[in-house]
């Protein structure tokens, strides 16, 4: 099996490798807002129950008040 050939010198970025890092770079963020997105999105959807909730209950309280079905 051949072996590598050792790097001599400083290493040379082309344009190649500076294309391909800020392609990582964009994909890690790309990550990180997905992740937070997700976050987000279910603590809206736990919000959105919360209020459905609350809508209920208070649904349920003007009846009593009222004496009729309300809405």
């Amino acid at each position: 099996m051949a072996e590598p050939p050792a790097t001599t010198g400083p290493l040379v970025f082309t344009q190649d490798t500076q294309s391909n890092t800020a392609a990582i770079l964009a994909a890690a963020e790309m990550v990180r807002q997905n992740d937070y997105l997700k976050l987000r999105n279910a603590q809206l959807q736990e919000d959105v129950a919360s209020l459905a909730a609350d809508n209920e209950r208070l649904r349920q309280e003007l009846e009593r008040i009222v004496g009729r079905r309300a809405l």
